[in-house]
């Protein structure tokens, strides 16, 4: 697998970015760095409106030790993983088209 510099890097040379890596491959730099980005449970849950309710998520606690776990309609983490405490943040395992982005 690629590590995400060298994608960025082939995204570079490919033929419809003929001005380099630096100014084209911005782009996907920032589109990498949202993707990775946790959702505090403080400011977000998941929910019917974003469309993570009732789907797998990454979760980690205040320890850094994530699983995956389920935001259930009634309003409560499910994880089968026994390691995981109270839950902290939150991030799709993969970004639908749900998702609001501002």
């Amino acid at each position: 697998m690629k590590t995400i510099e060298e994608a960025a890097i082939d995204c570079a040379l490919k033929d419809e970015f003929p001005n380099g890596y630096d100014a084209e491959c911005a782009g996907f730099r920032a589109g990498v760095k949202f993707a990775e980005e946790w959702i505090k449970v403080s400011d977000e849950l998941p929910s019917e409106e974003n469309g993570y309710i009732e789907e797998e998520v990454l979760v980690r606690d205040s320890d850094k030790v994530s699983a995956v776990a389920i935001y259930r309609l009634e309003e409560y983490w499910e994880s089968f993983d026994e390691r995981i405490g109270v839950i902290k943040e939150w991030r799709p395992i993969h970004r639908n088209e749900h998702y609001n982005v501002y």
